[in-house]
């Protein structure tokens, strides 16, 4: 049983301003607990094994070495080198004034009176950091990253003291726990529509924080290391569901509809309560799960009355046993003697010692378990690898009958083994289930759930209910034809669109109107009407390109296991994570023997070691990218985002914006710190340039920087093209090209044509001297646009033609041979052009070397593909 007022008084040993007043800061901490009456908590153990765990040791005040936050206010990025300068609204924060609004804050709060300690600890941890950063206005959203230590400002303050109230319930004994959750892919990427990878996704990220909430309630939030929970939509509703704090920001609308939780997560536990802990979590999720297959159950076997027992085994055996969940604990080592620790590599040992070493010498201190954080952290999470990999044996069994039509691995749901009896009851199943069922289609338990929940389902979990309840998602088609609905709206013509919907009875009746009648010879005559109105008063001609091709865009971080473990290869300096003043200090300092160790050779400019902080500040960031960032871009550019669990990203596109969504997203995700603000009618957000001025209004956002690394796979498909083909393919390429093929940090894009020969380019985002290869093929597709779409084949052809000579002149020619030869095919594509002025002779030039640039591949071979794949974009977003 989790003593709450212990673990109040152990976060309260600091109160959220020590950085603006360090030799008051024990006497706050006295007012703000005199606010509820608690008592002074014996915490000091855990106060060094955090701040050990957290930070590197170095001297203090007496040394000469201590920052005064308030004349320099000063934010340094954990993973990545990254420094943010905050420029006040005041001269000077009035510290008096501000310490007088905490305890009035904190008085204010209205606390859940049936349990009011626990009410109390959930309004520290979050609660009271909201309305600070909400309404404090010297400080506002820095709040959320006021450091813990100034001289070392790359952690906050709610981070240590989570931490300490954290090992305070786990005393001596704390254990690393892991669980994740699984299938992944499996369960998620079986899918026919859109809507079914995003409901999967959904169920998926909601199923993990079912698993994170057993922690919550049981111990708290503050014993999840990862993912972050602040700001998370699930969290902030459980919270005020309970009655457990006040809580003032407001999750917008979209975000509740996001799957932003990964299937993993970690935690810190008291050892006597792990095994309890991990079964109370795999019970929580299998009933949960029992709960949304039940209410998707209650109406699906109204259908199945004529062999009722028939159609509840196939159910029971498919749900049963379809989740696999893997958790296991090891402890948090207290000094390398322990006995796992002994199972670690010498090298890593030694460096430990190395690090407890300087640490001690420099703060004074000595060296407690909080320096075993990394070995502690690396050793369990190699064991769950393991475990996930030794795969636990289960019973096997073979689905018996015909199988679904949509994953093709599960039995059909059905009241018989007779094919008839099947197809009557998938009738009957279509006459009452509607449009969500095409003819043909015959879906196992898991599919049906995926495919229907949210339409009317009874009895569903209220939390998802709400995410799914009057919740649309576009079809492929809807996302092909974007484009020529926003022409229209940018050529006043709307009302051509507008009246086709009416006619068709709604959005989704009309996209599946034109998806019917693609292709047909004699098409609906309200789809022949549409489009000679497109072609007669809006000049626009649907072609087989324009109109019909859609994009699929995931991406994935890059070696994050690497980033995780503290092994990343830009990971920060010691320097890089100390207050800028702090270098100096220390080589000025009067204490040699305290500063030596620190002011030798080399050592500043080392590695920084892993801490708790930064895999806090990995899940924060992680969090901000998918909650903020990535919905953003991609709303920016049109899409509709499917899931962005962590680093992961998947999205369906219009072709004419998806590069550019892929690139902006890129180069935020490296960002160290970013601003969202509000800007007219919606949100905006960009990069923080080294400063940054509190205002009401705006977050500061942390993300990865450049320690980290994205990649991505676009995939153009036609709109009819086969879904669950076209995601297996996304993630073949992103694996195989860009990942393995491009080394990292590259974008693969696939042209799948209906009827011809798949195109694939994979690159680097940007190589060394190059221009950004996606900003190079978005240009050329512009360019050639504006060409002649006409004149732009033929210059493909006659390129193809001359490839030949082009690698011979790349291998041998003199400098510029090989753009004054594509120059001259150039030129004999556009012999009408006018060339009196001089300008054709420039942009002749700009498009021979976009075309050398995107021609070349590895070493001096050419490849047609990009210029392929440039071409096709140029008729989609030309419309011809």
């Amino acid at each position: 049983m989790t003593n709450w007022e212990d673990k109040l008084t152990a976060f309260l040993h600091d109160p959220p301003s020590k950085a603006l007043n360090i030799p008051g800061h024990e006497g706050l901490s006295d007012k703000l607990r005199e606010v509820w009456y608690s008592a002074k908590g014996d915490d000091a153990l855990y106060d060094q094994i955090s701040a050990s765990a957290d930070r590197p040791g170095v001297p203090g005040h007496k040394e000469g070495c201590s920052v005064n936050f308030v004349e320099i206010p000063e934010l340094t990025h954990p993973i990545s080198a990254g420094r943010l300068r905050l420029n006040l609204a005041v001269a000077k924060p009035d510290i008096a004034a501000i310490e007088e609004y905490l305890v009035a804050a904190l008085n204010a709060m209205v606390l859940n009176e049936e349990d009011p300690n626990k009410s109390k600890f959930f309004t520290l941890f979050e609660g009271l950091k909201q309305t600070l950063s909400q309404n404090e206005h010297t400080f506002y959203s820095v709040w959320n990253k006021m450091p813990a230590d100034t001289r070392i400002p790359d952690h906050s303050i709610w981070h240590h003291n989570s931490l300490v109230s954290a090992l305070s319930v786990c005393k001596n004994e704390p254990y690393f726990f892991v669980f994740s959750l699984g299938p992944v892919q499996g369960f998620i990427s079986e899918a026919r529509k859109l809507r079914d990878l995003w409901v999967g996704s959904m169920i998926l990220s909601y199923l993990a924080w079912i698993g994170i909430r057993v922690i919550c309630d049981d111990f708290g939030p503050d014993h999840i290391v990862y993912p972050s929970l602040s700001g998370q939509p699930f969290f902030s509703e459980y919270i005020q569901e309970r009655g457990l704090s006040e809580l003032v920001e407001s999750i917008e609308p979209e975000q509740k509809k996001i799957a932003s939780f990964p299937n993993k997560f970690v935690a810190i536990l008291p050892k006597d309560s792990v095994t309890d802990e991990g079964k109370r979590i795999e019970e929580a999720i299998l009933s949960e799960w029992k709960l949304i297959a039940d209410s998707v159950y209650q109406r699906a076997s109204m259908r199945a009355a004529s062999n009722l027992e028939y159609f509840k085994q196939i159910w029971e055996r498919q749900n049963n046993r379809f989740w696999e969940c893997y958790w296991l604990a090891s402890p948090w080592f207290k000094t390398l003697d322990d006995d796992l620790a002994k199972e670690l590599p010498e090298s890593d040992k030694t460096n430990i010692n190395k690090l407890a070493k300087l640490f001690q010498e420099a703060s004074g201190y000595p060296a407690n378990q909080g320096i075993c954080y990394s070995p502690s952290h690396g050793i369990v999470q190699a064991l769950h690898a393991a475990l996930k990999n030794s795969r636990r044996f289960r019973e096997g069994y073979r689905e018996p009958g015909d199988k679904c039509t949509q994953c093709g691995t599960r039995q059909q749901l059905s009241t018989s083994e007779n094919r008839g009896d099947t197809r009557a009851f998938w009738k009957h199943m279509k006459e009452g289930i509607g449009d969500d069922i095409r003819d043909g289609e015959r879906l196992c338990s898991v599919c049906l759930i995926k495919r229907i929940i949210g339409r009317g389902s009874l009895g569903l979990p209220s939390t998802l209910g709400n995410v799914f309840k009057n919740a649309s998602f576009p079809s492929s088609t809807a996302m092909a034809f974007d484009p020529i609905v926003r022409k229209l709206k940018k050529l006043d013509k709307s009302e051509i669109w507008n009246d086709f919907v009416s006619e068709c009875g709604g959005d989704e009746k009309s996209y599946n109107m034109l998806h019917d009648n693609d292709e047909k010879d004699h098409p609906d005559e309200k789809v022949s009407r549409f489009f000679r109105r497109l072609r007669v008063e809006a000049g626009i001609k649907p072609t087989n390109i324009f109109g019909k091709y859609y994009a699929v865009l995931l991406m994935d971080g890059d070696k994050m296991g690497d980033l995780v473990n503290g092994k990343a290869d830009k990971l920060a300096t010691w320097q890089d994570i100390m207050h800028s003043s702090l270098p100096e200090k220390l080589r000025e300092s009067k204490s040699k023997a305290r500063t030596r160790g620190w002011i030798e050779p080399g050592i500043l400019q080392g590695k920084r070691h892993l801490t708790p902080s930064v895999h806090k500040a990995i899940s924060e960031a992680l969090g901000d990218f998918a909650l903020n960032t990535v919905p953003y871009v991609i709303k920016k550019h049109h899409g509709h985002l499917i899931y962005t669990g962590g680093d992961d990203v998947l999205a369906v596109m219009p072709i004419d914006t998806v590069l550019p969504a892929a690139e902006e997203i890129m180069e935020l995700y490296r960002a160290p710190f970013l601003v969202k603000r509000f800007e007219g009618t919606g949100w905006r957000i960009e990069k923080c340039n080294g400063e940054y001025t509190p205002e009401k209004g705006k977050k500061l956002l942390i993300h990865l920087g450049e320690a980290a690394t994205i990649s991505a796979a676009v995939v153009i498909a036609h709109h009819k093209a086969p879904l669950k083909g076209v995601i297996h393919e996304a993630h073949q390429v992103l694996k195989k090209e860009a990942k393995d093929g491009a080394d990292r940090d590259a974008v693969a894009v696939l042209l799948k044509k209906r009827g011809g020969a798949e195109k694939l380019v994979a690159k680097k985002w940007k190589s060394d001297g190059d221009a950004a290869y996606i900003a190079l093929l978005t240009e050329l597709a512009k360019a050639l646009c504006d060409y002649d779409q006409k004149a732009s084949s033929k210059l493909m052809y006659k390129i193809e033609q001359n490839k030949t000579a082009l690698e011979t002149l790349v291998k041998e020619g003199p400098e510029g041979s090989v753009e004054k030869l594509l120059e001259s095919l150039i030129e004999k594509g556009q012999r009408n052009k006018d060339k009196g002025d001089g300008k054709w002779e420039q942009e002749r030039a700009a498009l021979a070397n976009r075309l050398k640039a995107i021609l070349l591949d590895k070493g001096s071979t050419l490849k047609m593909d990009g210029l392929m794949i440039a071409r096709f974009l140029a008729q989609a977003i030309g419309g011809e």
